[in-house]
């Protein structure tokens, strides 16, 4: 008898310890764990524990964050192409973008030249400049009152590209009124109007065919072919 009793004694002390083990805590938000980083809210304490400050937070899906913190380390080849990513992403973040450097090319151009802009007028092709296989843009503008005077000027402006980025090589002022622009085999064709001998100035008669190429980061006029 005595010994069933302290058979059924054990029983009910295990059944009571089994009824009192308690759900392991959950973090609350704004948690600060010992190495002094801020902890996801609804994680456990030992999970908390391995957060490292800097650690994204997890905190619309604790169950996400758990299977981060018991992820196996990223291997070195992993490591490198990560670091490879990164690094373009902050390239592509702190290149100009084609339009910021064109406009400010010209812009600068338009303050040495005292004149203004005719944005109309402008005109601009992309194409491949200096043979080097990358897209680089030639570009028509006309600035007004340039040197102080009425009329206005045209400019064919060379931006190459190299390393991704655009910039300016070199402008060449016109000698007439641009009409269009076209690029064919790494040469830019214009076709201007200047003035015929019995033209007034505001009305160019005498179409001329004008072509340039890039040589050595200058344009050079050539004859055009018939």
């Amino acid at each position: 008898m005595k010994r069933l009793n302290a058979t059924g004694l054990l029983l009910v002390v295990g059944l009571a310890l089994a009824g009192c083990k308690q759900e392991p805590t959950l973090t609350q938000a704004g948690e600060i764990n010992l190495a002094g980083c801020h902890a996801p809210a609804g994680i456990t304490q030992e999970e908390a524990e391995k957060v490292e400050c800097g650690t994204p937070e997890v905190t619309d899906s604790p169950e996400a964050f758990a299977n981060l913190v018991r992820s196996e380390p990223m291997s070195e080849s992993a490591m490198v192409s990560a670091s490879a990513l990164a690094f373009d992403a902050a390239t592509r973040m702190a290149a100009t973008s084609d339009a910021e450097v064109i406009n400010t090319a010209i812009s600068a151009r338009a303050a040495q030249d005292g004149g203004s802009e005719y944005a109309d007028a402008r005109k601009s092709v992309k194409g491949d400049l200096d043979g080097d296989g990358a897209a680089d843009v030639a570009v028509l503008y006309s600035l007004e009152g340039a040197g102080g005077g009425n009329d206005s000027v045209g400019y064919l402006a060379a931006f190459v590209r190299t390393g991704g980025q655009l910039k300016l090589a070199d402008t060449a002022t016109l000698s007439g009124s641009a009409q269009s622009l076209s690029l064919k085999d790494s040469t830019a064709h214009l076709k201007l109007l200047s003035l015929g001998p019995d033209d007034s100035a505001c009305c160019p008669s005498i179409e001329d065919d004008v072509v340039y190429v890039l040589h050595g980061n200058k344009w050079l006029q050539v004859q055009a072919q018939p």
